[in-house]
């Protein structure tokens, strides 16, 4: 070797050994553990007749892990290790228990015999360890029980101490233990011995990981084997507490586990639990994983991610602010109030009435003031989502908005408060909550006819917490200034095509306090747009009337996770008979931002009535591809209201309309059946009256079932009034 590779190569092995876990970064370690059900050495070999295909998807799913250590059980050796863990990436620590022999027949493939199962450790080889020695006790002299492998990754006060661990089978729940099985006693014996273990590491001040295939239901609550190891006093972090695996929908209890626990509080990085999925039969169980933090929560990565889910917050909390204001300045001067929702009565659970008020709107005009001159008061909720592919950024934010302004002859003067909450989770931090009032004067004017000029401008505070599963919450206040100005343009009819152009942008800042350690985040946000749309309406035989409708839009978001600039293109068809027989609509959009990130709707509704003045059936269709955005405006008229979704739907109707209230009004009975590609299915029953033009009123019950491995179901009761005068 060459001075100066050798030189070079020394260099590289103390940056590595630098950091933490010697990974060159001070980021966070992720621990995996998956039991690869009889991994042998050789093809054919053993209870699970392998082909080198089932060895190369195994080890491309090791990888699809993104993890640091991985901690398996069931595998007969270091050359089987090997064969999905490749060799220059990963250090392999196998167990040192005596190899068993060859065993008894497999049960299921009987020419098969059962072949040594081991424990072990693979390390990625950018991290640094060290081995220490296998926890023998944990067989009891058994030459059939698996060992434990210890290693003990990275150096100092930041050292993690890692167990791979594989209990004793049979012993799974209470009814187990009812039974008095002689795997229970087995079991007792083995978690006794991993508490000790626990002792010693308490003892030294170590961070701690045990991970594997522990054969015991312990998340379930007032699990003995949880009780003992985790006892009042001494809590430990379990990854897997308050989930259910979907790896087997037969098993919603996790038996493989990631158990945690150090001297300064959590160990954990929150919200960074995941489960694999299952691909064909084997290995029979799916891997879990979280990340391990390096001691310090004001980690850059952590950092990033909160500042982009406050920037978020900011830009989409403003959408919706400068949206109900932009609505309200643009309405005619007549007064109405709308009501809309849905009530969940889900198991077990207190019902929900947040989405009916955050779907409210109304607006009051004195009669005097149904003119160009007067005051109204207004109000509306909007309820939208916030995602990104960098940090696994997601988020929901409902703002309800009231507000007051007068008219006079080319201008609007008002002022509205509004009331955000946002919760979400990113994967460094976790799942995050917010709140958050905003005071916003605004103006409208109207220098000519066709033309409307508008702004805003706001400031806000509320909190933001973050909402660890273990350990205290952890809050700070936040504030937000916001600005915004618009303009829309009527541009007239050209070629019978009605034209209008509009043009808006929006600038926020966010500033939060501090968080634990972390220092305070600020962040600018802003967003410009720009857009046009055209109409045109076509008279047809018997007074029919069809109208098309197409927009196109361009806008970019600049300041926090912004991307480059984004085009959204819509396009709609509405066919209306004078005689209501029949109406039909459809709607389709089309987001496009940059080479990464788009989204697409298609849906509408057929209504056929084959006597619309007198009593008779209605048929409703309603189809509806990729994902709608709820919010306002609300349409107590339309017979489906699919809210955010990115799952194909198609939805059923059939109604009987009758007139009442000596014709000036009508009822109409309905049930209906929504099937959705996800895999749920929705029944429901109502009522809608039509009292003239003025009272519009839906009331609805509805029954979700089968939209979960485990069959669970909600009852929904739905409401939804309109009027006008």
């Amino acid at each position: 070797m060459k001075f100066a590779d050798w030189i070079a190569g020394a260099l590289g092995a103390l940056v590595a050994l630098s950091a933490p876990y010697g990974s060159g970064q001070a980021s966070d370690l992720r621990i995996a553990a998956w039991n690869l059900e009889h991994l042998n050495d050789a093809k054919g070999k053993g209870c699970i007749e392998r082909s080198q295909e089932d060895y190369d998807a195994i080890g491309r799913r090791i990888e699809a892990l993104d993890a640091n250590v991985v901690a398996f059980q069931e595998v007969e050796n270091e050359a089987a290790a090997r064969r999905v863990f490749d060799p220059a990436k990963w250090s392999i620590v196998m167990s040192s228990r005596p190899d068993m022999g060859q065993g008894p027949a497999c049960w299921h493939r009987p020419e098969g015999r059962l072949q040594h199962q081991a424990t072990g450790i693979a390390v990625r080889r950018s991290v640094g360890y060290r081995r220490a020695s296998d926890i023998s006790a944990l067989a009891g002299g058994d030459a059939n029980l698996r060992w434990g492998v210890h290693i003990v990754v990275g150096r100092g006060e930041r050292k993690l101490h890692v167990l791979s661990v594989h209990l004793k089978s049979g012993c799974w729940g209470a009814h187990q233990d009812a039974q008095g099985r002689d795997a229970c006693t087995v079991l007792r014996g083995q978690v006794r011995v991993l508490r000790a273990w626990i002792d010693e590491r308490r003892r030294s001040g170590d961070r701690f990981a045990i991970a594997g295939d522990f054969n015991r239901r312990i998340a379930v609550p007032g699990d003995w084997a949880w009780s003992a190891l985790s006892p009042e006093g001494d809590a430990l972090e379990l990854a897997a507490a308050n989930r259910q695996s979907r790896c087997d929908s037969r098993y919603p209890d996790f038996i493989d586990h990631i158990v945690l626990g150090g001297p300064d509080g959590p160990v954990a990085t929150p919200g960074s639990f995941r489960e694999g999925t299952r691909e064909g039969p084997h290995p029979d169980h799916c891997p879990i994983s979280i990340a391990v933090s390096d001691g310090s929560r004001g980690s850059a990565t952590t950092r990033s991610a909160l500042k982009a889910w406050t920037s978020a917050l900011a830009r989409t909390s403003t959408d919706q602010i400068v949206g109900s204001i932009e609505r309200r300045l643009s309405e005619g001067p007549a007064s109405y109030a709308t009501l809309g929702g849905a009530v969940s009565f889900e198991e077990g659970d207190m019902p929900d009435v947040s989405k009916v008020v955050s779907r409210a709107s109304f607006r009051l005009s004195p009669r005097r003031a149904r003119k160009a001159h007067g005051w109204s008061i207004w109000g509306g909720g909007v309820t939208g989502s916030m995602s990104a592919s960098e940090h696994d950024l997601h988020g929901r934010v409902q703002t309800a908005t009231l507000g007051v302004h007068r008219n006079s002859d080319a201008a609007t003067v008002g002022i509205a408060l509004s009331h955000s909450r946002a919760h979400g989770s990113t994967a460094p931090t976790g799942p995050i909550k917010a709140q958050l009032s905003t005071v916003s004067p605004y103006f409208g004017i109207v220098p000519r006819e066709g033309l409307r000029l508008w702004g805003v401008v706001g400031k806000g505070t509320g909190k933001l917490s973050l909402e660890p599963t273990v350990g205290d919450r952890i809050r700070t206040e936040i504030e937000t200034v916001l600005g915004a100005v618009g303009l829309r343009i009527e541009m007239g009819e050209a070629h019978r095509i009605q034209w209008s152009s509009r043009a808006s942008a929006a600038l926020t800042a966010i500033e939060t306090g501090e968080l634990a350690d972390l220092e305070p985040i600020d962040s600018t946000v802003g967003r410009l747009r720009v857009g046009f749309e055209g109409s045109r309406r076509f008279e047809l035989r018997d007074a029919a009337l069809l109208t098309p409708r197409a927009e196109i839009g361009l806008h970019r978001d600049v300041g926090g996770e912004a991307g480059g600039p984004a085009v959204e293109l819509g396009a709609g068809l509405h066919y209306a008979r004078a005689d209501g027989l029949l109406m039909a609509e459809v709607e389709a959009t089309r987001y496009v931002a940059g080479s990464n990130e788009e989204g697409w709707s298609i849906g509408g509704q057929v209504v056929l009535r084959p006597d619309a003045r007198q009593r008779s059936l209605s048929l409703t269709l309603a189809p509806m591809w990729g994902a709608a955005e709820s919010g306002e405006p609300l349409d107590p008229h339309r017979a489906f209201e699919f809210e955010e979704s990115d799952t194909a739907k198609v939805a059923i109707e059939i109604g009987y309309d009758m007139r009442i209230g000596g014709n000036r009004g009508t009822a109409q009975p309905y049930a209906g059946i929504e099937w959705a590609r996800a895999g749920y299915r929705t029944v429901r029953l109502g009522t809608r009256w039509h009292w003239g033009e003025v009272v519009r009123c839906s009331l609805g019950a509805q029954y979700d079932t089968a939209y979960s491995q485990n069959d669970a179901y909600a009852f929904v009761a739905r409401i939804r009034i309109g009027m006008l005068w």
